[in-house]
């Protein structure tokens, strides 16, 4: 008789959650023994051991929200924001509604939200930019106003969209008509301002592409004609310069002794005694007159507005507002001014505000957030702009700096620890950018999913942790295109610890997921007695059924929200059958003492490597046979396990137990024998009757 190699291949680390099909025949590597071949609706311990996910937990019921925002307007007061693509919803923290615009100004949900206090600052990128504001318990909702300059002027974000196109205003004040070399006009300019020389005119009305009429803001610097003794060397479009007061002006046109210059500087022009001097030419001024404005390409409009669009996207650093994202100019980049986060006046001043086109081969910046360091992420690579450690954020310092050339996504990054978390641009791919190194500290992206790509599908958003969660466990989720969530769950630094991966479903789809109110919230669209609905729904420890509704008697609980439908009951811990609710909700609980649920069923999956190599001490490494699974619960219930396709339920009542009380938690072990095929078994303990359900170890009894 030839004696067989046994022993028992222990697994109680299940830190990476589900990895991808192909690590079957990867028993060697360290990732496969701590993960799992499958895993549903279960989460990572910080103990690394594996338990049923959070139940929801009912709020109410949503008419129109795809986002969910917490706000915080006044210390001690926290209020949920929905945002939908007609709608505008506060709920307070009793999901009461405090607040509600049912005709909003987007004409969908694809919006940004920013929060500051008792402003929020919301923008789409057709429809504008938009503050809910909170006074004393009073909510309005207004258009965000840039403030007011010198003259009456808007200190508002200014680009040159046309640089080839010169324009011509009749006179220097007051109702004036604007002519331009090129059609470029259209109605959306009526009421916007444009500038000529840096002089504000507000369009009032639209006469054709290449005509409109406007009123003057400030009086329009005059041309001045420059008489000089040869005209030659100097160019129509150069720049020219007083050489004594520094006067700074553009020639607009010559003649064989006249330069037509519109002032960039100086409105009062140069001093008739000093040189004019372009890169080409310098000579002695021998006369000077203003003549009416000339046309020239001098002239510049809002960065956003009804006729170039609005941000996609903006942030905060510094004490400065950020926008990003500009439909027509992809690259420009606008921060506020130090002074005030609605004064956009450049300048070059410490706290003049910054707006300038930056990165290498024209990127667009789909996302910018403060990460201590400003991260700027863009279809052509990642950038920061060094902010942290009392860095001064100034027009002289604002210097991007690439440090990977990875894309990004549309999808809305999110702020983790001290890095970012992002979707790039194949969708298929999580990625965290983070600061790495001791000495010279350079920010570098690390790939998230190497090993769980199949657990990303076309995300549709991202869910982070709350700075305030004070939790053992951390968790991120990724809002999949199919209605799951993937659950990312780590220990200590996102950065350096493991990173697990675990598919979320239920019955219905997740449309989005948010922290708020110290919890996890979602918003489910669910098939209720065939009508489709949307529901704000909260994840608790305390639930074990989704959509949920707790009671405790002489008061059970009325779930109204699924009437008509097929629900889960539980008492106590134990599963007490399903029922289908009334019209009012209520469920007949036989007047049992104790804590009802009512809810819906989602069922926990774990599938553990099969075993591969048996070691021995006489031949080393031999080829496996699984011969039975152990499996380790701790305070559990009911459960079920499947070895290559029969099922048995186990933890049940035994004898002598009381059956007019719940299923006792218990803390044991339980061995499976595994019949059939022994090489590559399928294994697979489950839970898909609710209640408690933790599993501190899968191990595999073997022999060579």
């Amino acid at each position: 008789a030839v004696a067989r190699a046994k022993g028992i291949v222990r697994q109680n680390d299940f830190s990476f959650m589900e990895l991808r099909e192909d690590f079957l025949d990867g028993d060697d590597l360290d990732a496969r023994r701590k993960s799992l071949r499958l895993a549903r609706n279960v989460r990572a311990l910080a103990s690394r051991a594996a338990e049923v996910r959070p139940g929801l937990v009912y709020a109410r019921e949503i008419v129109d929200a795809e986002i969910i925002k917490e706000i915080r307007p006044a210390d001690g007061l926290a209020f949920i924001l929905l945002i939908g693509a007609a709608r505008l919803t506060v709920l307070a923290p009793d999901m009461s509604e405090v607040h509600l615009e049912t005709s909003v100004p987007w004409p969908d949900a694809n919006v940004w939200v920013l929060t500051f206090r008792e402003r929020t600052v919301i923008g789409h990128e057709s429809a504008g930019i938009f503050v809910l504001e909170y006074d004393g318990g009073a909510w309005s909702l207004d258009p965000f106003n840039f403030d007011l300059g010198p003259g009456g002027e808007l200190t508002q974000p200014y680009w040159v969209f046309r640089k080839g196109v010169s324009i011509n205003p009749s006179d220097v004040s007051g109702t004036v008509t604007v002519t331009a070399s090129e059609a470029i006009f259209t109605p959306d300019y009526v009421g916007q301002r444009i500038r000529y020389a840096q002089r504000e005119i507000t369009i009032t009305v639209f006469n054709s592409p290449t005509v409109v009429t406007g009123v003057v803001v400030a009086t329009l610097p005059p041309t001045y004609r420059v008489e000089v003794s040869n005209t030659g060397r100097f160019l129509a479009g150069q720049g020219v310069v007083g050489s004594e007061t520094g006067f700074e002006g553009i020639i607009t046109r010559k003649t064989s002794s006249y330069l037509y210059v519109v002032p960039q500087n100086q409105y009062d022009g140069p001093d008739p005694t000093e040189k004019i001097v372009s890169p080409t030419a310098s000579s002695a001024i021998l006369s000077l007159a203003s003549v009416n404005p000339e046309s020239t390409t001098f002239w510049d409009e809002p960065a956003m507005s009804p006729a170039r669009g609005y941000p996609r996207s903006a942030s905060a650093v510094s004490g400065r507002l950020l926008f990003c994202d500009f439909p027509q100019a992809p690259d420009l980049v606008a921060l506020s001014s130090a002074r005030s986060q609605t004064d956009f006046a450049s300048g070059a001043r410490d706290d003049d505000a910054i707006v300038r086109q930056v990165g290498d081969d024209s990127p667009r910046f789909r996302h910018a957030i403060n990460a201590g360091d400003l991260v700027l992420l863009s279809d052509r690579g990642c950038y920061y702009i060094p902010a942290r450690d009392s860095g001064l954020l100034t027009p002289a310092t604002f210097n991007p700096v690439l440090f990977d050339r990875r894309a990004c996504s549309e999808v809305r990054p999110v702020l983790v620890d001290d890095g970012v978390v992002f979707v790039d641009s194949t969708k298929k791919t999580l990625a965290y950018a983070v600061l790495a190194g001791d000495v010279n500290k350079r920010w570098r992206v690390r790939d998230m999913t190497t090993y769980h790509h199949q657990t990303i599908n076309d995300p549709v958003g991202l869910c982070g942790p709350d700075a305030n969660f004070r939790t053992a466990e951390k968790y991120l989720f990724v809002v999949n295109g199919d209605g799951t969530l993937a659950a990312v769950s780590w220990r200590e630094e996102l950065a350096s610890e493991t990173v697990g991966f675990c598919p979320w479903d239920t019955e219905g789809a997740f449309l989005s997921a948010a922290p708020a109110l110290d919890a996890y919230h979602a918003l489910v669209r669910r098939t209720v007695a065939g009508a489709d609905r949307v529901f704000l729904e909260r994840f608790d420890d305390a639930a074990w059924l989704d959509c949920a509704v707790l009671g405790d008697l002489p008061t059970p609980p009325a779930a109204a929200h699924l009437a008509g439908h097929t629900t889960a009951l539980m008492h106590e811990t134990d599963y007490a059958g399903s029922a289908v609710l009334g019209a009012g909700g209520e469920i007949e609980t036989h007047q049992t003492e104790g804590a009802w649920q009512v809810g819906l069923r989602y069922t926990a999956r774990l599938k553990p490597w099969p075993a591969e190599i048996v070691s021995s001490p006489r031949h080393g490494e031999l080829p496996a046979r699984v011969i039975s699974l152990i499996v380790s619960l701790q305070n559990s219930t009911t459960f079920g396990v499947t070895v290559n396709g029969r099922t048995r339920r186990l933890g049940g009542y035994r004898f002598g137990d009381d059956l007019s009380k719940p299923v006792p938690l218990r803390t044991e072990k339980y061995q499976i024998p595994v019949l059939g095929n022994r090489d590559h078994p399928d294994l697979e303990v489950f839970k898909d009757e609710p209640g408690p359900f933790r599993v501190l170890s899968l191990d595999q009894k073997v022999q060579a």
